[in-house]
């Protein structure tokens, strides 16, 4: 679930989760609820392994929901919107969820990371290398382009989920600046709780 919807909430221990699961289970009977460990495979609650709680419709391929210990990932688009209501009202019963935060670091640090890269462009802009400035910065450009697309997702319409064309302008600028592009990291996790907590009071 790359930068799906995420809501947070006070860290739950692993008997609380098992209890989540009966309960999601008891409230959900045409979904599938797995426990999984880190590597994201299912896991044995006997054997001490599971980290997460995956939920699935029986007849759709991939979750709409990873639920972990600290906080819940959301596929709006995998699930019809009755399930993800009963899922997300249950889980507004049982957990203290937390608010989005503030975007002031986020934004801060994705200011720092434009500036910093644009001098690295200005720096590199000689004859001889503008064809690779003119690469990188295009990616550049296009990643903040997708970044911008990303957020207007989130505030406008939380319940489709995660934009693909922005993933697609966001992926190769944030490969092509690595590791600078890791500052951008807090403004995107910022606006990925955001769009979970729109989503949770849109549906819950």
């Amino acid at each position: 679930m790359l930068f799906a919807p995420e809501i947070r909430y006070q860290s739950i221990s692993a008997e609380d989760l098992q209890s989540l699961a009966e309960d999601l289970q008891r409230a959900l009977p045409g979904a599938t609820v797995t426990p999984v460990n880190q590597r994201g495979r299912p896991a044995d609650w006997q054997s001490g392994d599971v980290v997460a709680l995956q939920l699935k419709h029986d007849d759709r391929k991939k979750p709409f929901m990873m639920l972990a210990v600290k906080g819940a990932d959301i596929a709006p688009q995998h699930s019809d919107p009755d399930t993800l209501t009963t899922a997300l009202k249950l889980l507004s019963e049982k957990l203290e969820l937390q608010k989005p935060g503030d975007a002031a670091g986020g934004v801060i640090c994705t200011i720092g990371f434009l500036a910093m890269f644009g001098f690295f462009l200005v720096e590199r802009a000689v004859p001889e290398h503008m064809t690779m400035a003119s690469i990188f910065g295009a990616g550049v450009f296009l990643f903040v382009v997708g970044l911008v697309m990303f957020g207007l997702r989130g505030c406008a319409a939380p319940r489709k989920g995660v934009s693909k064309l922005s993933l697609f302008l966001i992926i190769p600028g944030f490969l092509m600046a690595a590791p600078l592009s890791l500052l951008n990291l807090p403004l995107i996790n910022y606006l990925r709780r955001l769009q979970g907590s729109r989503l949770f009071n849109q549906l819950a």
